[in-house]
């Protein structure tokens, strides 16, 4: 927020502040979450893990799945809902794309570079929707989300008091009561303030509360996606789970709430954090792990696939135009849904991102139960670490380059698919697993059917060293860190570790692994912050007689938005010219053509 002299004020420098801040907050929330989990799990073995994740029925992963299915068809209302509520009308199979493609990246990236949000904006935009409606768009579905998670806590207390004990010091039947005291008087107000029209503003956006038929279908909605969305982890415990669905609902809410006010990507270890401690004493450690693994993977890394086969199959058919007879054989999705170019390279962006900490973390894994029988026994002890090194620090190198992915460069494109393959070589020779290499090889296939995209020819550095992508690097550290004590909490620390080289040192390997990964991080670090310093330009202030004297004998009027302060004024050599120019990053970019005097 600026005066009307272009000068920044108090709030506005006070939000600069706390952008600044911010990434630290968040980064200390990860870091609580992960203490949290150790010392949860700090006395289970990974083998035991591996064990229950094997145990767990095909059934149980079919039903995962499908309640999956379902929960991302329900995600589809709240963009229907928002679209209806500012009276927009966008083609079905558009909106499912947007929506599907939108919460599959936002869940599991969940950054504002890299969310849904963005997204959607680029998918909407064309049909005319300016980023106020987008706005309204996102405001609603954020609304929509939160009264749900009130309404079906609220919901689980009237139902079953007991679990609501633990954290409030009241009878189960008071907290009835109040709960449904609270459910009905929410019910009413709602209902009455939308019949009565209700509008409110926040700051140059204008409200007004749904109408009631919208608000039904609202409430019904966001109950079926919290539903849903326990139904899979639920569906993933195991039989012995001694907790009901509804209280477990209950806690799911709350876990789900704490991941999204911590603003930590995707919730990542503050809802497991959560549900490890609500389920501690009704599930049995082991299974709960592989619980919690399961469903990121099945409710959030699955749909993120997904989604990148989506935008790359709808890339490869627009670059190859099949015929006639092809087009009528794909499905209505895929015919119908516009889903704009523009959007591939956040998707890829965060691909990179997530298959780069994918390696880095698993290089730091023993490798019994991770690497493949046959490997571990035959291999000379030389490919050993070079596959765990190879891992760490290719899958470090995809974290440093995700951002530039994201900003279109070509050079870091052609980087990243070669990252790809390399990780997918290496997936293969350690775990011997197709399905993982298959998958970096279907991103990589994914970033070269989309190499048209990325139409920017730049440094790899550009604009990459902020406080959200620094975040990230050391968010994925954090996460090492504590797979490196908790997978190797039996072997006792000394200098000796780092010069052992054995086929069962493994935790000699994933301390050497570690080191190379941070040197490949703290190298990227480093040639980020040591480039040139951007140059200093002399620029005239509004004050400076010369400004006025130009304008003055133009006849263009929009030269007046000189006097704005709004951007820096660049005067020419014979003082009879000007230019108005704004900083973007490391570029100078005018206002229009200089200003001159006419005379």
């Amino acid at each position: 927020m600026r005066d009307q002299s272009g000068i920044p004020t108090a709030l506005s420098i006070a939000e600069e502040r706390l952008k600044k801040v911010y990434p630290l907050v968040v980064l200390a929330l990860f870091g609580v979450a992960l203490i949290v989990l150790y010392r949860q799990f700090h006395t289970l073995d990974l083998q035991a893990v591996s064990a229950a994740i094997v145990a767990t029925g095909t059934s149980q992963m079919a039903w995962a799945i499908g309640l999956t299915a379902a929960g991302y068809i329900t995600l589809i209302g709240y963009d229907r809902l928002a679209l209806a509520y500012i009276g927009r009308s966008i083609p079905l199979p558009t909106v499912a794309a947007a929506s599907f493609v939108g919460y599959a990246v936002g869940n599991t990236v969940g950054l504002s570079a890299l969310s849904g949000g963005a997204i959607r904006y680029r998918i909407y935009s064309r049909y005319g929707l300016d980023a106020a409606d987008i706005a309204k768009i996102a405001l609603y579905c954020a609304l929509a989300f939160s009264s749900g998670e009130m309404l079906s806590a609220l919901f689980v207390t009237a139902a079953e008091p007991g679990a609501a004990t633990m954290l409030l010091p009241l009878s189960p039947g008071v907290l009835r009561g109040l709960a449904i005291a609270a459910l009905v008087a929410m019910l009413a107000g709602a209902f009455f303030l939308s019949i009565g029209g209700l509008s409110f503003s926040i700051g140059h956006f204008h409200f007004r509360m749904p109408e009631w038929p919208l608000l039904a279908s609202q409430i019904v909605l966001s109950l079926a996606d919290l539903s849903l969305a326990s139904a899979v982890l639920y569906a993933l415990l195991p039989p012995e789970a001694g907790i009901s669905w509804i209280a477990f609902l209950g806690l799911f809410v709350v876990a789900v709430a704490a991941g999204v006010l911590s603003h930590v990507p995707g919730g990542a270890g503050v809802f497991e954090a959560v549900m490890a401690a609500g389920l501690a004493g009704s599930v049995p450690h082991a299974s709960l792990a592989a619980a919690l693994l399961l469903y990121r993977l099945v409710y959030y890394v699955l749909p993120f696939f997904c989604a990148v086969l989506l935008l790359g199959g709808m890339e490869w058919r627009r670059a190859h135009r099949p015929s006639p007879a092809i087009r009528s054989g794909l499905s209505t999705l895929t015919r119908a849904a516009d889903i704009p170019v523009a959007a591939i390279p956040y998707v890829l962006s965060a691909t990179a991102f997530i298959v780069g900490a994918f390696l880095t973390v698993t290089s730091l894994f023993p490798f019994r139960g991770l690497a493949s029988s046959a490997f571990l026994e035959t291999a000379p002890v030389e490919a050993l670490e070079l596959t765990a090194i190879a891992g760490g620090s290719l899958g470090m190198a995809l974290v440093v380059l995700s951002l530039a992915l994201g900003k279109r460069v070509r050079e870091a494109l052609y980087v990243t698919v070669a990252l790809l393959v390399a990780g997918a070589v290496v997936e293969m020779v350690r775990t011997q697993s197709w399905t993982v290499a298959a998958a970096m090889l279907v991103a990589a296939l994914a970033c070269i059917v989309s190499r048209d995209r990325f139409d920017r020819h730049s440094r790899l550095s550009v604009d990459v060293l902020t406080p959200q992508w620094l975040m990230l690097i050391a968010g994925v550290a954090c996460a090492g860190f504590f797979v490196l004590f908790f997978a190797h909490k039996d072997a006792a620390y000394s200098q000796e570790l780092w010069w052992q080289f054995a086929r069962d040192g493994h935790a000699s390997r994933a301390l050497r692994a570690g080191t190379v990964a941070a040197a490949v991080a703290l190298s990227g670090i480093l040639f980020y912050a040591l480039r040139p310093a951007i140059g200093r330009i002399e620029a005239a202030t509004v004050d400076d007689p010369r400004v006025a004297g130009i304008i003055a004998a133009n006849d263009n009027a929009d030269a007046c938005i000189a006097f704005s302060g709004a951007k820096q004024i660049l005067i020419g050599p014979d003082g009879r010219s000007l230019a108005m120019i704004g900083r973007h990053g490391r570029s100078l970019i005018a206002l229009d053509d200089p200003v001159a005097d006419d005379g």
